[in-house]
Protein backbone atom coordinates (compact mmCIF):
# COMPACT_ATOMS: atom_id res chain seq x y z
CA UNK A 1 0.00 0.00 0.00
CA UNK A 2 1.68 3.70 -0.56
CA UNK A 3 0.89 6.29 1.10
CA UNK A 4 -1.79 7.34 -0.08
CA UNK A 5 -3.72 3.67 1.33
CA UNK A 6 -4.08 2.77 -2.50
CA UNK A 7 -2.47 -0.61 -4.17
CA UNK A 8 0.13 0.02 -6.88
CA UNK A 9 2.76 -1.10 -8.30
CA UNK A 10 4.77 2.56 -8.99
CA UNK A 11 8.24 3.01 -8.04
CA UNK A 12 7.40 5.72 -5.65
CA UNK A 13 4.90 3.61 -3.45
CA UNK A 14 6.93 0.84 -3.11
CA UNK A 15 9.57 0.92 -0.47
CA UNK A 16 13.79 0.72 -1.70
CA UNK A 17 13.86 -3.06 -0.38
CA UNK A 18 10.67 -4.68 -2.23
CA UNK A 19 11.69 -2.48 -5.08
CA UNK A 20 14.73 -4.24 -5.46
CA UNK A 21 13.48 -7.58 -4.86
CA UNK A 22 10.81 -7.24 -7.73
CA UNK A 23 13.47 -5.83 -10.16
CA UNK A 24 15.93 -8.88 -9.35
CA UNK A 25 13.11 -11.20 -9.82
CA UNK A 26 11.58 -10.31 -12.96
CA UNK A 27 14.27 -7.95 -14.96
CA UNK A 28 17.03 -11.44 -14.69
CA UNK A 29 14.09 -14.39 -15.24
CA UNK A 30 11.94 -12.70 -17.55
CA UNK A 31 13.32 -9.99 -19.45
CA UNK A 32 16.52 -11.68 -20.04
CA UNK A 33 19.05 -9.49 -18.71
CA UNK A 34 21.02 -12.59 -18.33
CA UNK A 35 20.22 -16.29 -19.33
CA UNK A 36 19.05 -18.09 -16.38
CA UNK A 37 21.86 -20.56 -14.61
CA UNK A 38 19.90 -23.81 -14.80
CA UNK A 39 19.17 -25.78 -11.24
CA UNK A 40 21.21 -29.14 -11.84
CA UNK A 41 19.07 -32.08 -12.22
CA UNK A 42 20.39 -33.38 -9.00
CA UNK A 43 18.86 -30.71 -6.94
CA UNK A 44 15.29 -31.37 -7.63
CA UNK A 45 13.28 -34.48 -7.26
CA UNK A 46 10.30 -33.05 -8.09
CA UNK A 47 8.56 -30.64 -10.51
CA UNK A 48 8.76 -27.08 -9.57
CA UNK A 49 5.13 -26.41 -10.52
CA UNK A 50 2.85 -29.56 -10.00
CA UNK A 51 5.73 -31.58 -7.06
CA UNK A 52 5.05 -34.35 -8.86
CA UNK A 53 8.24 -37.09 -8.23
CA UNK A 54 10.52 -37.44 -11.53
CA UNK A 55 10.53 -41.37 -12.81
CA UNK A 56 11.94 -42.86 -15.83
CA UNK A 57 8.49 -42.37 -17.09
CA UNK A 58 8.26 -38.13 -15.90
CA UNK A 59 11.26 -36.51 -16.90
CA UNK A 60 13.20 -33.60 -16.18
CA UNK A 61 12.97 -30.79 -18.21
CA UNK A 62 14.62 -27.14 -17.78
CA UNK A 63 12.68 -24.17 -18.97
CA UNK A 64 14.72 -22.26 -21.22
CA UNK A 65 13.52 -18.85 -19.90
CA UNK A 66 14.16 -19.34 -15.82
CA UNK A 67 15.99 -22.47 -15.26
CA UNK A 68 14.16 -24.43 -12.94
CA UNK A 69 12.98 -28.09 -13.78
CA UNK A 70 9.64 -29.33 -14.86
CA UNK A 71 8.00 -32.31 -15.73
CA UNK A 72 6.84 -32.50 -19.46
CA UNK A 73 3.29 -31.53 -18.49
CA UNK A 74 4.26 -28.13 -17.09
CA UNK A 75 6.31 -27.46 -19.66
CA UNK A 76 3.95 -27.76 -23.00
CA UNK A 77 4.91 -24.55 -24.63
CA UNK A 78 7.48 -23.23 -26.76
CA UNK A 79 8.29 -19.61 -27.47
CA UNK A 80 11.12 -18.18 -29.28
CA UNK A 81 13.76 -16.37 -26.44
CA UNK A 82 15.95 -14.04 -28.95
CA UNK A 83 17.32 -11.96 -26.37
CA UNK A 84 19.08 -15.53 -25.32
CA UNK A 85 19.65 -15.74 -28.70
CA UNK A 86 16.92 -18.69 -29.24
CA UNK A 87 15.57 -17.98 -32.70
CA UNK A 88 13.09 -21.47 -32.79
CA UNK A 89 10.45 -21.90 -30.20
CA UNK A 90 12.35 -23.75 -26.80
CA UNK A 91 10.71 -25.34 -24.08
CA UNK A 92 9.18 -23.13 -21.30
CA UNK A 93 7.20 -23.61 -18.35
CA UNK A 94 3.65 -22.88 -17.38
CA UNK A 95 4.51 -19.68 -15.94
CA UNK A 96 7.06 -18.09 -18.19
CA UNK A 97 5.14 -18.81 -20.72
CA UNK A 98 1.71 -16.92 -19.30
CA UNK A 99 3.92 -14.16 -18.45
CA UNK A 100 5.82 -14.13 -21.49
CA UNK A 101 2.97 -13.65 -23.95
Amino acid sequence: MCQNGHLCRCCACLSASIFLCYLLLFSNAYFGIEPPVWIPDMHSNSCFSCNEAFTFIRRRHHCRNCGKLFCGQCTKNCICLPHFGYKTPVRVCDSCSQYLI
